[in-house]
């Protein structure tokens, strides 16, 4: 157990990560650095990203679909393990709108997209056939919301379908509030990241915390 002093701040991706994903590594940090206090805030990309320059933030825990944003300003700690994205929509929307045989009749229906992601349809459609591909440029959401926590409530009011983390559908799917629909090509993936400001005149509790990152690497 460490005497070191200090504070961190970290923020997540809200929309995106749940706290819980990293609430047992952050865990075993203060666990061995019980004096460095840490606080956890959940924030847009832009948000992280603004608060991560003006160092009101310490580090960010986002995703690599916004890899390569402001890359001069960040140093990135990828994560090794890739986080599953699901096609989701209520029991009553498949049975209305589906069977979704064909990944193409799924670009044909109601699609609900977060507007900063257009790179997950993309990445999918262009992992699949031609045929996905020529729908899609012929195709565009029909609702954009802000995050994932807003198309999950779309969609659990049956008013489409959309990917999303698993780790924010899978209560819903468990609960039958939503189906898991089978997609062909297969749905994409994304990786959690941790950021950090390249600029930021590094604390011991900063380098403590990035030691502990890359050792604990999820």
């Amino acid at each position: 157990m460490s005497s070191l002093e200090g504070q961190i701040d970290i923020g997540i991706l809200s929309g995106w990560i749940p706290p819980s994903l990293i609430a047992a590594r952050l865990a075993k940090f203060q666990s061995r650095y019980p004096r460095i206090k840490v606080r956890l805030s959940t924030l847009p990309q832009d948000g992280l990203e603004s608060e991560l320059i003006s160092e009101k933030l310490t580090f960010a825990v986002s995703a690599d679909v916004f890899a390569g944003r402001a890359a001069n300003e960040f140093i990135t700690i990828e994560a090794s393990g890739d986080m599953p994205l699901v096609a989701v929509a209520t029991a009553a929307y498949i049975a209305k709108h589906g069977p979704f045989e064909r990944p193409e009749k799924l670009l044909l229906a109601d699609v609900v997209e977060v507007g900063e992601t257009y790179p997950i349809l993309t990445r999918w459609a262009l992992s699949g056939d031609i045929g996905l591909q020529a729908v899609l440029t012929q195709t565009s959401p029909s609702l954009t919301v802000p995050d994932h926590d807003a198309a999950l409530s779309v969609i659990k009011s049956g008013h489409g379908w959309g990917f999303v983390p698993l780790s924010l559908a899978k209560t819903a799917i468990g609960n039958g509030g939503l189906k898991e629909i089978a997609v062909k090509p297969v749905a994409p993936t994304f990786k959690m990241q941790l950021l950090y400001r390249r600029k930021r005149t590094r604390s011991l509790a900063d380098s403590v915390f990035l030691e502990f990152w890359l050792e604990e690497k999820p």
